[in-house]
């Protein structure tokens, strides 16, 4: 598996989640849920899930251009693995290595920030629920 991608559990998966699944072609973005997982029906869709992560469903890790995407401006890096980005009052600050996320936010009138959470954030679909978390928007 290349180092770019990991294999998802089943547990990650939530409305909205993305990923990617090979279809015979090659490899294709896809969002949860496939409608016509739903036409199997309740644990047909968890089945036809469980059986598919192994072999043809991977995900992304993230990357500073998908945070840039959501809105937040990269300030300051610290050689390739650690970087730090801000949106409003809010500042994070990533690890690309160990796939590390510090989130902080501003206190009015201050020059630091005080830490709301130090958590693992592997791709997308967890910095949005993170973002969500925090009422970050």
């Amino acid at each position: 598996m290349d180092e770019k991608y990991y294999i998802p559990e089943i547990e990650d998966f939530r409305i909205g989640y993305e990923y990617e699944m090979y279809e015979g072609f090659g490899w294709t973005k896809q969002v949860f849920p496939k409608p016509w997982w739903f036409n199997n029906g309740g644990m047909g869709t968890i089945n036809v899930l469980k059986n598919a992560l192994v072999d043809y469903i991977h995900v992304p890790y993230l990357t500073k251009e998908q945070i840039e995407a959501e809105g937040w401006k990269i300030d300051h890096e610290w050689g390739d693995d650690v970087f730090r980005a801000t949106k409003g009052v809010y500042m994070i600050v990533y690890s690309m290595k160990s796939k590390k996320i510090d989130i902080h936010e501003s206190m009015a009138d201050a020059e630091w920030h005080t830490s709301i959470d130090s958590v693992e954030c592997r791709c997308i679909n967890d910095f949005r629920w993170l973002m969500k978390r925090v009422e970050v928007k």
